[in-house]
């Protein structure tokens, strides 16, 4: 969840519907650079500063926010984690209410029920359709693709005519599964690559240097 350089990088840990892999990517930030790859502020380098090299191997890819990528994105911060042990365990206690008490609840305690399972089961997954759909919809009409380069370097934004760099101290935290690795900048926003868009031989080199280059906080 993709970057737009134009605005400031928004810290989504309230909200999630502003990721840096849909639409955003920050306004760059002004840091002194000692030397390529080593900036004094949150490891990102500007295009004021010196200029960006990849080092070793380098995986490059262009990228729009696509409704699938980001739906898995929202649904994997609302359902898992501590998010998601908190829905689960509600929903569980929901639904054994629902098989030992429902006969004998008044119809005021069966109200409320139906009303919160229609919450978890409904209202919630529905709202993160919505608001995957809303993103990429408006990434689809403002044509918003962004290049990737990703090497020991980074990860280099390129959208238009502005570029970020996004060093690898700078990443908070890495996931992946067997179709998609996260690269974490804040809780709950991230750089979404895509395995389908990457190509095995791309995949494959991705991981390499994610495994070299990151260092888990």
């Amino acid at each position: 969840m993709e970057p737009n350089l134009n605005n400031e990088l928004e810290n989504a840990m309230p909200e999630t519907d502003e990721l840096i892999h849909e639409t955003e990517v920050s306004e760059i930030v002004k840091a002194e650079t000692d030397e390529v790859g080593a900036t004094s502020k949150e490891g990102m380098l500007t295009e004021d500063e010196t200029p960006y090299r990849p080092i070793g191997q380098t995986v490059r890819f262009t990228y729009m926010i696509r409704m699938k990528d980001q739906l898995g994105f929202l649904a994997r911060y609302a359902f898992g984690g501590l998010n998601g042990l908190a829905f689960w365990l509600v929903l569980g206690l929901l639904i054994v209410r629902f098989a030992y008490g429902w006969k004998t609840d008044v119809a005021s305690t069966k109200a409320m029920l139906v009303f919160g399972a229609f919450i978890l089961i409904v209202l919630m997954p529905g709202n993160l359709f919505i608001r995957a759909f809303t993103q990429c919809k408006l990434a689809k009409m403002n044509n918003l693709y962004a290049t990737y380069e990703i090497s020991d370097a980074g990860i280099y934004v390129t959208q238009e005519t502005e570029h970020q760099l996004f060093e690898w101290n700078a990443i908070t935290k890495v996931k992946q599964n067997k179709n998609v690795i996260y690269l974490y900048v804040y809780k709950n926003s991230a750089f979404i690559c895509p395995k389908d868009i990457l190509g095995d031989g791309d995949w494959d080199t991705l991981q390499t240097i994610v495994a070299k280059n990151y260092k888990a906080k």
